[in-house]
């Protein structure tokens, strides 16, 4: 479940950033960092929280989804690409008026 869940929140979180984003091996370097910051925090919190354990292979599962979950963002980009601004009311309207 922790590779898993990871993983669709590196693919959510590249997606999100890839937007008017030039340099793609900078945007994942940077994902997978944040992401397995992420994970890697949650785990030394449960210490503090009472019926809670932190456990190293759970660390380690969060990392494995967070690059398994990069990887698959780089492909869906390359299929899918996300564009090049965001495309709020503003756009939306700009595009219209062309």
């Amino acid at each position: 479940m922790h590779v898993v869940l990871y993983g669709l929140l590196s693919v959510l979180w590249v997606w999100t950033v890839a937007v008017g984003q030039s340099s793609k091996t900078r945007l994942w370097v940077r994902a997978l960092i944040v992401v397995i910051a992420f994970g890697t925090a949650l785990e030394v919190l449960q210490l503090f929280v009472p019926g809670r354990f932190a456990s190293m292979l759970d660390a380690l599962l969060n990392s494995i989804g967070a690059l398994v979950g990069v990887i698959a963002a780089g492909r869906l980009i390359r299929v899918a690409p996300v564009p090049r601004e965001p495309l709020n009311d503003v756009n939306r309207q700009r595009v219209k008026a062309c």
